[in-house]
């Protein structure tokens, strides 16, 4: 059994998602784990969250911090971070939720392990509107992972709302707050110090819609050059490590440009993106994909649906791991 001792804080982080809210602060305040800190953090929401909060004051467990101002997600989270008074921390949006044995899971992983050891994560379901649920990428990140997770930087993720991490870890290393969000850095940063214990067992409910999707393929790339240039900069790059993130850098560039124009979304945008990762290592250009890709933003819409068909086709990609096989 967890040490009742071991409290967790809660970072709820919510903007103008009053029609998941509830299932994201149910799912925290139902935990079978209770020695819970929740931290709701609204960022100047502009639709009904606010009052949906409100209705769960009574809770004493509950802190609310009210911002009228939307700001960078980053600058928000380490305000969170400067109050919780748990041991562990974990991360949760509002339009997410947790299953119900989430943080006990964890708890008893990480009470088990001496303080070398800073996160236990595992894998995430992606649940999209038809409530299809799918893993999609998962890294497999454990002990000592910082090579790997870098190797994998742009490939695969750790999910945000998956982790539970001592504290310590982000009081070490907060989040940069020059960038919107932060989530691979963040735990690169931590993988150069603490080990992760990796549990093959799903977490959590990410959700996939409209709002979280297309968008975010934008913002992203806009903060991966901060990103990248934090990391090399401030941290102990050597010149393979270097080398390494160039490599992933330019793939992952090259796939928020293919996602995009194969979304039929902004192909200038989806050009630059291209432009950015041949920028980035040259040699890129010489992938089928990327030769592909480009052609493709040169086609009027009305092409595109026909052809992203025969591409489907032609380049199957892998069964997702039924997601059974982890409910064992």
């Amino acid at each position: 059994m967890p040490r009742m001792s071991s409290k967790v804080t809660v970072i709820i982080l919510s903007y103008n998602q009053g029609s998941y809210l509830k299932d994201a602060i149910e799912s925290v305040i139902n935990q079978t784990y209770q020695n819970l800190e929740i931290i709701i953090s609204d960022n100047g929401s502009n639709d009904n969250s606010k009052e949906i909060i409100k209705n769960y004051l009574d809770d004493k467990r509950i802190i609310f911090l009210d911002y009228d101002k939307n700001e960078k997600v980053t600058k928000r989270c380490n305000a969170a971070i400067k109050i919780a008074t748990g041991e562990y921390v974990s991360f949760l949006y509002s339009d997410d939720y947790y299953l119900d044995d989430k943080i006990k899971t964890q708890v008893e992983i990480l009470d088990s392990l001496d303080h070398t050891w800073g996160v236990v994560h595992g894998p995430v379901i992606r649940i999209d509107q038809n409530k299809f649920e799918s893993l999609g990428r998962v890294t497999n990140a454990h002990d000592y992972c910082f090579e790997y997770l870098l190797k994998n930087y742009f490939d695969g993720f750790i999910n945000p709302i998956s982790p539970l991490s001592r504290i310590d870890c982000w009081k070490k290393y907060p989040s940069y707050e020059d960038v919107f969000i932060e989530g691979e850095g963040l735990f690169l940063r931590f993988a150069m110090e603490y080990k992760f214990f990796y549990l093959e067992k799903p977490l959590a409910f990410m959700r996939d819609h409209k709002t979280n999707t297309g968008k975010a393929l934008k913002r992203n790339i806009h903060t991966h050059h901060t990103m990248i240039k934090k990391l090399i900069h401030e941290t102990k790059f050597n010149q393979k490590h270097i080398n390494l993130v160039t490599r992933h850098s330019a793939k992952f560039k090259e796939n928020v440009a293919w996602h995009t124009v194969r979304s039929s979304g902004d192909k200038s945008f989806a050009r630059q993106a291209f432009m950015w990762a041949i920028r980035t290592k040259p040699t890129i250009i010489l992938s089928l994909r990327t030769f592909i890709g480009i052609f493709l933003t040169f086609l009027p819409n009305v092409f595109l649906k026909p052809l992203n068909t025969v591409i489907d086709t032609t380049l199957r990609k892998k069964p997702f791991k039924v997601i059974e096989d982890y409910y064992q």
